[in-house]
């Protein structure tokens, strides 16, 4: 691959977090790539504090293109702006509450060979106290798989991805149904695996995320996740409720013929799902919150969160009919 020829578009959305989208755009200034050979797209979508003043004034190192978004169209649609003017190859989306590792975009290009989605390395910025949390999230979806083995499209999250631009155009933009928080980048990767696009990893594509959350505000979220996003997703993925598990919590009314031997499966989630079980360890999990939690409990945190969102959407679709 000869990557004097190779320019690359980074996509950047970015909704009133000026300081971070600052910090973002330092990181990239001082890349080992060279900058002569960089697009950046910055999206605002629908900004108050100060955030499109700063991009129409910008002078740094980097070739920036910003796009401005009077109302904010939310993570897709904003997204899709950036892929409609993007004109170079690889596409890299990040969130712009990241920082970049110097060697980030050499290490998309080179693992990503022109023939494959990369997965860059998430990591909390070392300014970020260490806690239970900053330690588990490097460590989940692909990076819990074997060296080598296939990683399925569900990991694909946008917060640090690239994918070659024969592949945008295979496949296309993000779907803005997804209106609320999350589906929309694990749809686009499902879509990527289908169309037969494999996905690599990428230790030294790295970039430190400079935001971290509350354990009570990350379930809300996976709550609402499961309730809004996930029916929407398993209607264009079905096999989802599969490689999600939602399958062992399908109400026993519901259950298919297919489904009826997950019924102990079925009983065993609602066991243990049960507020009986789940506070009890929510408590202990608040606890140990500023250490460390164990990878089981926030397994079952997160599992139990967005699975108890996908059946509140059932009882209220079962209501409503």
């Amino acid at each position: 691959m000869n990557t004097i020829t190779i320019k690359p578009t980074i996509i950047i959305p970015s909704h009133n977090q000026l300081n971070l989208l600052k910090n973002a755009l330092q990181s990239l200034e001082v890349q080992t790539w060279d900058l002569e050979r960089l697009e950046v797209i910055v999206v605002d979508d629908g900004s108050q504090d100060g955030t499109g003043d700063f991009l129409r004034s910008y002078a740094g190192k980097l070739q920036l293109r910003p796009v401005f978004h009077l109302e904010a169209k939310g993570r897709a649609g904003a997204r899709n702006a950036g892929l409609r003017i993007a004109t170079g190859d690889p596409i890299i989306l990040l969130d712009g509450d990241m920082e970049m590792a110097p060697t980030f975009i050499e290490a998309h290009v080179s693992v990503g060979n022109g023939d494959s989605a990369v997965l860059g390395k998430v990591e909390y910025h070392p300014d970020i106290r260490r806690s239970a949390l900053t330690r588990y999230y490097p460590s989940r979806g692909a990076w819990r798989r074997k060296p080598l083995s296939k990683i399925p499209g569900r990991y694909f999250v946008t917060l640090n991805v690239s994918f070659p631009r024969w592949a945008f155009e295979k496949v296309g933009l993000f779907d803005e149904n997804f209106r609320g928080y999350g589906g929309e980048d694990l749809d686009y990767g499902m879509r990527l695996q289908k169309a037969g696009i494999p996905f690599r990893i990428s230790n030294q594509a790295l970039s430190y995320h400079n935001h971290l959350r509350t354990l009570p505000d990350i379930l809300a979220t996976l709550r609402e996740y499961g309730k809004n996003a996930i029916p929407y997703l398993l209607e264009k993925h079905p096999e989802l409720l599969y490689e999600m598990k939602l399958s062992m919590a399908i109400p026993l009314k519901l259950m298919t013929t297919k489904s009826f031997p997950l019924i102990w499966k079925n009983l065993l989630v609602r066991m243990v799902s049960g507020g009986f079980i789940y506070y009890p360890l929510m408590w202990l999990a608040r606890l140990l919150e500023s250490y460390w939690i164990p990878g089981w409990l926030m397994n079952y945190l997160i599992f139990r969160n967005y699975c108890r969102g996908y059946l509140a959407y059932l009882r209220d679709k079962q209501v409503n009919n």
